[in-house]
């Protein structure tokens, strides 16, 4: 039996020997990097510093601190037939087409892994590390993906301490932009809620730059500071793609390196990539492009981050399976707010527009934005969280091919921790979505999507 074959037994095998041999790192450095006050995780937070690390010694005295998580799900499902399978469906799970009219027509209930993952941070230097996190995802369609297990982030990390109020930062490889708010924990794990925004759903499937990030912060009070990033990146040309054809989603799945994503039928065929489906992570004109941050946080309880991408892609540019450069450019604007120690008010803006194809006739041109505003109330080990998502697509060619979407969200979620390892969760999603192309199938209005979960994750 080979590692390629059976990927996924090789991966529970692997996170049962390391979690039964009891290993003392593991019980000792869970890398939920929560906020100190946040109750939920006070008390690990506590524990987790960085005095307070231990590494595994590894040869070549390099030493390495491992990390990682075991999610297993129930759903059950609306009738919507999922994204992942070329459905209308935008949420994880969906139900199943019994009629093949791609839209779904039966809900169903299921138990899944939707998530396993080990992440390696080795020390290099005392300024310099390494991180790599591996998952095991759950996609059923292996014509559609890379393989169960792979890669997700894989970057160098500089810190540098210049004095108690100037620092600098840098990660140099494939990283996810730290753009979202929703996913502070271990292996980009949500902390709110088991599904993220929309928002943060497409960061996690679309966006994953090779990217030099530099960043500087300037502390000038207590739990005060200022900090600027830039970053040129390679690596991710035909990230917009899915959001064009597919239009937004909720989901937590984590697309690995390589990764092909599947959407619906397009028309006309000539503008698509060869059997429906994109591939974000690939460089294709040899163009560089450029994203920047800057956040203010003017006390412990407010932050506020604005984030500008720009692709800068050659838009005429296409390969050999028909995937082309996408212009892509976005304005993402972030607020949080802590009043006490168990509130938390969020909220996630995005704006920007992507093209391909002829810039004085582009194949497609579609303006996209999102925002999302979520509330929650953390008494001791209890979280309870609300969250309304409201996105949408605009399409602005001239082309037959009808990209236009848009949809709301309600997100209710409950979750729990247990002696700092442990997180159970329950959550109610519904999502009410519609998007024109859709009407080229037997039934022409999208189906809402509600899905229930429940969640156990193991957290070492």
């Amino acid at each position: 039996m080979s590692i390629q074959s059976k990927p996924n037994i090789f991966f529970i095998v692997l996170f049962l020997i390391f979690f039964f041999t009891g290993i003392p790192l593991f019980h000792g450095a869970s890398c939920l990097h929560a906020q100190v006050e946040d109750p939920l995780f006070a008390e690990e937070a506590n524990e987790s510093t960085e005095d307070s690390e231990t590494f595994l010694p590894v040869p070549n005295d390099m030493q390495v601190l491992w990390s990682g998580l075991i999610d297993l799900r129930f759903a059950y499902t609306g009738k919507a037939k999922r994204w992942q399978d070329g459905g209308r469906g935008i949420t994880r799970y969906g139900g199943i087409d019994t009629d093949k009219d791609g839209s779904g027509d039966r809900q169903t209930s299921i138990f899944k892994l939707p998530q396993a993952s080990l992440v390696a941070e080795a020390l290099i230097d005392g300024d310099v590390r390494g991180y790599l996190q591996m998952n095991y995802n759950d996609h059923d369609d292996k014509k559609y993906t890379s393989g169960q297990l792979g890669v997700i982030e894989a970057y160098i990390r500089y810190d540098r301490l210049k004095s108690d109020t100037h620092s600098i930062t840098a990660r140099l490889g494939r990283v996810i932009p730290s753009i979202s708010l929703e996913h502070p924990d271990v292996a980009w794990s949500t902390h709110y809620t088991i599904t993220p925004s929309a928002i943060n759903a497409w960061v996690g499937e679309e966006l994953r730059p090779i990217a030099f990030e530099i960043n500087y912060e300037y502390s000038y009070a207590a739990f005060s500071h200022i900090e600027f990033m830039v970053a040129p990146y390679s690596g991710n040309d035909p990230s917009g793609e899915v959001l064009s054809w597919r239009g937004w989603a909720l989901h937590d799945y984590q697309a690995p390196l390589g990764s092909r994503l599947k959407f619906q039928k397009i028309d006309p065929v000539a503008l698509r990539p060869d059997d429906q489906w994109g591939e974000p992570f690939k460089e294709l004109d040899g163009r560089m492009g450029i994203y920047t941050k800057i956040g203010w946080s003017p006390s412990s309880q407010w932050e506020f981050e604005g984030f500008y991408s720009n692709s800068m892609a050659d838009t005429e540019i296409v390969d050999s399976t028909n995937e082309y450069a996408w212009q892509t450019e976005f304005t993402h604007l972030s607020l949080e707010y802590h009043p006490s120690a168990e509130w938390a008010v969020l909220s996630q803006g995005m704006m920007g527009n992507t093209w391909m194809g002829n810039p004085k006739s582009p194949g497609v041109n579609n303006d996209f934005h999102a925002w999302y505003l979520l509330l929650s109330y953390t008494p001791n080990s209890h979280r309870f969280t609300v969250r309304y998502d409201d996105f949408r697509v605009i399409d602005l060619d001239r082309f037959k091919d009808k990209n236009d979407s848009r949809g709301t969200a309600i997100t209710l979620a409950y979750l729990f921790l247990q002696k700092e390892s442990h997180l159970f969760g329950m959550e109610y999603l519904h999502a009410d979505s519609h998007r024109i192309g859709n009407e080229g199938y037997d039934k022409d209005k999208d189906p809402d999507d509600d899905l229930y979960q429940a969640m156990y994750r193991l957290i070492f």
